[in-house]
């Protein structure tokens, strides 16, 4: 047993030391990548919050999903949104540059967003919520109408009865550089499908397509330790707050909602409930694509674009009327 035990520790040690290397390099390639993004810090009355402002036109700010931070903001912008516009890209609680508060529920995290625009010297704009960034966008929608154009959800957290992971599983996978980086590369592929993109999906793509989904997606959020205690946050805290019956029929503004039938981490159906108790809302479903409604992305940016100039001219409209009203 002794003997055994020597084999399998010295195999293990082996290992490590024989991929380290490669795990360094890369590292050290993720921490410069995201070292490039000359992301702002703002104070507010709840808490500070990063965010990093590109472009020009119509604001939106982005929620990002899990593992995210104004990187993963800017990557959804680019598949999803395109076009010109003033994108904010913002760290959610305890991701990367924002701290995580005493209170981190999705109330708060709109309310910093409020605090935000407010500093920027927006008077309105648009909200873009992405999976586990859904929650806080929903509440800055229902309690700051007024400062919000319209609401943008693609495959957005919806109430649901799925079971949350173990706690102790997630602070082991997503709380070490080395556990998670190890993890990923020996999941492989699987890891897109933990991600929400059935294999189906992907099968007829090149092993260069797939990679570039893995590093995209998977990797997009290495190093890991520094968005630790923003994922722990949004599976216990932030993501169940979503069962907490939010008044989905009091939402006021208009709201762009996508969702793929084949989503496994974000149900369809559950979805298609949510959306039925909105009032104004353009409810686009896809019978394939998975959590990330992978090959759809030039229809979402083209439903995005006109949503976006539809209540744009609307506003432009509104103000005509209130500027002849105040002239006489």
């Amino acid at each position: 047993m002794r003997t055994a035990l020597i084999v399998v520790v010295s195999a293990l040690i082996f290992a490590i030391l024989a991929v380290l290397p490669q795990y360094l390099k890369d590292l050290r390639s993720a921490k410069k990548a995201l070292s490039l993004f000359r992301t702002e810090i703002v104070d507010t009355p709840i808490t500070a919050i990063e965010y990093y402002r590109t472009g020009q036109g119509n604001p939106i700010l982005i929620s990002h999903g899990i593992t995210g931070g104004p990187d993963q903001g800017l990557g959804l912008a680019k598949c999803y949104i395109g076009g010109e516009y003033d994108l904010i890209a913002v760290s959610r609680f305890g991701y990367l540059g924002s701290p995580l508060p005493k209170d981190s529920s999705p109330d708060a995290q709109a309310d910093v967003y409020k605090h935000l625009i407010d500093k920027l010297g927006i008077d309105k704009t648009f909200i873009f919520g992405n999976s586990a960034g859904g929650t806080s966008a929903i509440k800055f929608a229902l309690k700051y109408p007024d400062r919000c154009l319209g609401l943008i959800l693609v495959s957005s957290i919806v109430p649901s009865k799925v079971k949350s992971v173990p706690k102790a599983v997630m602070q082991t996978i997503f709380g070490s550089n080395f556990i998670y980086w190890s993890f990923v590369n020996l999941m492989g592929d699987n890891m897109l499908s933990f991600a929400g993109v059935p294999k189906a999906n992907f099968k007829g793509l090149t092993r260069q397509e797939k990679d570039v989904l893995l590093n995209d997606i998977i990797m997009g959020g290495f190093p890991i330790e520094s968005r630790t205690k923003g994922i722990i946050n949004d599976m216990y805290v932030s993501n169940p707050d979503i069962n907490n019956n939010y008044a989905f029929e009091q939402i006021k503004v208009p709201v762009l909602m996508f969702s793929a039938m084949d989503d496994t981490l974000c149900s369809y159906q559950e979805s298609l409930a949510v959306s039925k108790k909105i009032s104004i809302i353009d409810f686009v479903e896809f019978e394939k694509g998975g959590h990330i409604i992978l090959g759809n992305e030039n229809e979402i940016q083209k439903r995005i674009a006109n949503f976006i100039e539809t209540i744009f001219q609307q506003e432009v409209i509104k103000r005509g009327k209130y500027e002849r009203k105040a002239n006489g």
